[in-house]
């Protein structure tokens, strides 16, 4: 966005993936992401390694796909 890094990115997979937190349109539920707390501190480094670690280790509490759990 023209907005980063004033705004959070838009992070999505552009294939379909099996995930507890990823949803049908490939939207990934993430704290820094969806809950406002963005801040211009949160580098796209930060924010890959957080996606990583989500990927290895669901998390039940920020389901998105509640048929998986």
């Amino acid at each position: 966005s023209d907005r980063y890094p004033f705004k959070p990115p838009l992070v999505q997979f552009s294939t379909q993936i099996y995930h507890l937190n990823v949803d049908s349109l490939g939207m990934i539920f993430l704290p820094d992401l969806c809950l406002g707390q963005w801040t211009v501190s949160i580098g796209i480094r930060e924010l890959l390694q957080q996606i990583l670690e989500l990927m290895s280790e669901p998390d039940p509490s920020l389901a998105l796909d509640i048929e998986i759990e």
